[in-house]
């Protein structure tokens, strides 16, 4: 079990992948209803590559001791 500073973006695998995903959606068209929205995520998230995802979640140690470095500064 990691412990895991409250607020901690740096630590989570997921957020890098909602910005790449959020900037690739920006270069779209607006969805003009839920299911639009919807299916319009899915892909994004389909299409992300998965070598990304992978990358991001084997950096968690790396970044874990980064944090315990700074005493949980920044």
């Amino acid at each position: 079990v990691l412990v895991w500073p409250p607020n901690s973006p740096d630590l989570n695998p997921i957020e890098p992948s909602w910005r790449g995903i959020k900037f690739s959606w920006k270069k779209q068209r607006v969805p003009k209803s839920r299911p639009a929205l919807e299916k319009d995520w899915s892909t994004q998230w389909r299409d992300y590559l998965q070598e990304k995802l992978r990358r991001l979640v084997e950096r968690i140690p790396g970044n874990v001791r980064w944090v315990i470095r700074l005493a949980g500064g920044n």
